[in-house]
């Protein structure tokens, strides 16, 4: 009778710690992001974040180097964003990680997923934390190589834009899904949208 007694109990706290994970999962899909700074912008072995925001008057090498990385079809921009996510809420929010699809005009043009070695807590009442975030954009359905000019003004753009997250409004959008820890597995949430870019 107490092995019963003592197997029951351990099956409601492994509830009742699991339904915890599941809650503070449900409450950081209510807190509020928004992007801080960027980091870094890199592309063709070049970070944008140095070059200065006036991408209109690039020097010949610059030009040349993103040229050279469309023909020889680098399409892949790296960069990193701090995101700032902030709990209205009256109880704590946590996450054991997510993964993300980014889009740009509608069109998918990256996913990621994150690389935190513990849980992402942010805490009740107004509290904030804020999430290094690496993404990668696959730029290949914007470029064409046949017209390199313009495909090198188009990634441009898109540089541009990415320089002004957290400043001002942009052609992005984010879907996140949550990973929520139960006991020693990871399972996968759904996506949502992240309400602010």
């Amino acid at each position: 009778m107490k092995r019963k007694g003592i197997v029951l109990l351990i099956v409601c706290l492994l509830m009742v710690v699991n339904s915890c994970s599941v809650q503070k999962a449900v409450n950081m899909v209510n807190c509020d992001y928004s992007f801080q700074t960027i980091s870094s912008v890199e592309w063709a072995g070049i970070d944008f974040m140095k070059v200065g925001s006036d991408f209109k008057n690039l020097d010949p090498s610059t030009i040349l180097s993103c040229i050279s990385a469309l023909t020889r079809k680098d399409f892949a921009l790296r960069a990193v964003a701090n995101v700032k996510a902030t709990n209205p809420g009256k109880r704590d929010a946590a996450l054991a990680g997510f993964d993300y699809i980014l889009y740009y005009d509608g069109k998918q043009v990256g996913s990621g997923e994150s690389a935190n070695q513990s849980d992402i807590v942010v805490r009740s009442g107004g509290g904030s934390t804020i999430i290094p975030v690496g993404f990668k954009l696959e730029l290949g359905n914007v470029v064409d190589i046949k017209q390199p000019k313009e495909s090198v003004q188009n990634v441009i753009g898109i540089i541009k834009d990415v320089t002004k997250l957290g400043k001002e409004d942009t052609r992005f959008s984010v879907k996140i899904r949550p990973h929520i820890r139960t006991g020693s597995k990871v399972v996968n949430g759904t996506y949502f949208n992240l309400k602010k870019i």
